[in-house]
């Protein structure tokens, strides 16, 4: 897969927002903090870049029957509670594949690819702390 090669940058010494169009090397000497294009975009055409906070549904542990979607049941009978959520994942770079991370929750790409049509970028870590 061949993918356009860009970043983004945000200040962080006063909050003065994003940058496009400065270059790389300039980002870097200026000590802003650079944001890698995923190359891909959300349901409104908006360019997916590390950092960005995206809401999509994951699995995660659930406390009690009552509020679970399934269970789960390992080979020695335990069972574990799961329920379907729709969560803000931020998009980040594990081992060099993207993720969508909530907590201590990952989903890579092509899982989360299943709803890509619901996908919208709605802020990113730098602006919505």
């Amino acid at each position: 897969m061949k993918r356009e090669i860009k970043f983004r940058g945000w200040d962080e010494s006063d909050d003065s927002g994003m940058y496009n169009c400065i270059p790389l090397e300039q980002m870097i000497e200026d000590g802003i903090t650079i944001m890698q294009y995923t190359g891909l975009k959300d349901k409104n055409g908006v360019e997916i870049y590390e950092g960005d906070i995206i809401p999509i549904k994951m699995t995660i542990n659930s406390d009690s029957f009552k509020d679970c979607s399934y269970i789960n049941t390992d080979d020695n009978g335990n069972k574990t509670y799961k329920k379907i959520v729709k969560v803000n994942t931020v998009v980040c770079f594990i081992e060099g594949e993207i993720h969508f991370k909530y907590k201590e929750h990952s989903k890579s790409l092509w899982i989360a690819k299943i709803d890509k049509k619901d996908w919208e970028v709605i802020g990113n870590i730098h602006e919505n702390k």
